[in-house]
């Protein structure tokens, strides 16, 4: 049982990390920011379990949601989110 409740936990934490990464990719877009420093990995968190299209998906729909009607430039978006994948595939190598 306490296997089970381990990976729930972790899952949730892992999710909430996710949620977290996501509004800083949109307000770094937003702000057109490209200083980035991602994402928010612990010891104990699996790698996130998202796809390419998903978190793009997400990362979308959060700038709409934090600045409504904002153009959103594809290609710039894919650098963002190349960028989320580059670092989590680099930190869970290690």
């Amino acid at each position: 049982m306490n296997n089970l409740h381990d990976a729930l936990l972790s899952a949730s934490r892992s999710e909430n990390i996710l949620n977290q990464d996501v509004i800083y990719l949109a307000k770094k877009y937003i702000d057109d920011d490209t200083t980035l420093d991602l994402p928010m990995i612990f010891d104990d968190i699996d790698p996130p379990n998202i796809t390419y299209n998903d978190l793009y998906m997400r990362v979308y729909n959060k700038i709409q949601s934090l600045k409504p009607g904002t153009r959103i430039d594809t290609v710039k978006l894919f650098t963002y989110i190349d960028y989320y994948f580059e670092c989590v595939q680099h930190i869970f190598k290690t």
